[in-house]
């Protein structure tokens, strides 16, 4: 991963983290920062081949090698013209989304109006601010707050009847948001299909530890769905939950933290990472404390550090979630939005979840994993493609 990406992505983690106190977020942490929690799963049994085919068959749509984005057709082109309000952060995930509704909304002929929102609630406040004056069509942006933080300005659009379009809200659908992508069913699929591949990995004899920052409360479906599928599949597996520090730990405390717990816990064959950036310096790290080949890593939010060290053999398996395509998913929302078609499908939709494994790495390391083509699935939907 580039030094942008790593950068940008530790200090989205700090911001998340201060957002999460301030806001106080959901809670259920299994242990202070730093310390280890009590095994979540922990049994002498054995676990049946049953379950062990039934985690494998469930594996099947997300080891596709050629996925697809299947939307419904709208009801007719949509109108050219409209005018888009983008309320972004500096970050590099946002500006990925960013820029991918720009090219999205380019190819309809609309405009798409940047806002700067800044990392903090005051710039994401001051922004919407801005916004509200005079706003266009409808407005997409990154939700870093819940909405009863900005309630007015949402009040403000609907009086205008204009829509709110989110990415990662923690709050839920309602009247003043229409759509909300990269949300809690998706993170907790993420954690489902982790579960599925280690069951099926291991044969059903897996010991885990799982790290995870409990005060990035929007990764708790991911690490709650992991726990729930392997007591439910694998009762013959441990797994022990461990509280790290994500938001000052990457590259630093994470790595000795996790070879700490491995030496103090030697039967340990997989380490899960709840997010990519956070396998930054582990394998080193094991390496170094002779340790290497020894567990192996998985972990969700994928990126090209993961695609990196899959091919050079020191991680097993990164699951991706979506990201550009959020952007094209933010304006296919508003489109249907302007039609008047039915939103069933575009509410909070679960996007791609792909496992990348060294069998089948993308060709091209250096870039977030795409689903292939997924433009000419939007394009399709339009009536702008056969």
């Amino acid at each position: 991963m580039s030094g942008r990406r790593t950068a940008a992505s530790a200090a989205l983690l700090v911001l998340v983290a201060a957002l999460a106190a301030a806001c106080s977020s959901a809670s259920g942490s299994d242990s202070t920062a730093g310390s280890a929690s009590a095994s979540a799963a922990a049994s002498s049994g054995t676990t049946a081949p049953a379950t062990v085919a039934e985690a494998q068959s469930q594996l099947a749509p997300y080891e596709n090698p050629d996925p697809i984005i299947s939307l419904p057709t709208l009801s007719a082109r949509p109108p050219a013209g409209k005018t888009i309000d983008f309320v972004t952060c500096p970050l590099a995930s946002c500006l990925e989304i960013q820029q991918a509704a720009q090219a999205a909304a380019k190819k309809l002929d609309w405009t798409v109006h940047v806002y700067n929102g800044g990392v903090t609630p005051a710039t994401f406040t001051s922004a919407m601010n801005d916004v509200v004056q005079s706003p266009g069509d409808a407005v997409l942006g990154i939700g870093i707050l819940p909405n009863s933080a900005f309630a007015a300005q949402l009040a403000a659009l609907k009086a205008k009847h204009v829509p709110w379009i989110s990415v990662a809200s923690p709050s839920p659908i309602g009247d003043d948001m229409i759509a909300n992508f990269s949300s809690a069913p998706e993170i907790a699929l993420s954690g489902k299909v982790m579960a599925d591949w280690i069951i099926a990995d291991s044969g059903g004899k897996a010991h885990v530890a799982y790290f995870w920052d409990p005060s990035l409360t929007q990764h708790l479906p991911a690490k709650n769905a992991f726990v729930a599928e392997m007591s439910k599949l694998c009762p013959g597996c441990i797994v022990s939950v461990q509280s790290t520090s994500f938001s000052t730990g990457i590259g630093t405390t994470d790595p000795p933290q996790i070879v700490s717990y491995l030496q103090r816990n030697p039967s340990t064959d997989y380490v899960v990472i709840g997010i990519g950036d956070a396998t930054a310096g582990v394998p080193e790290a094991l390496a170094a404390a002779g340790l290497a080949g020894k567990v192996k890593i998985v972990t969700r939010l994928a990126d090209t550090i993961n695609f990196k060290d899959i091919a050079a053999g020191t991680e097993a398996m990164g699951v991706t979630e979506e990201t550009y395509e959020i952007g094209w998913r933010m304006i296919d929302a508003a489109a249907r939005h302007f039609a008047g078609d039915s939103m069933a499908c575009c509410t909070t939709p679960i996007g791609t979840v792909h496992v990348i494994t060294k069998a089948d790495l993308p060709s091209d390391l250096s870039v977030p994993y795409t689903v292939p083509g997924y433009q000419q699935d939007f394009l399709k939907a339009w009536h702008l493609a056969s």
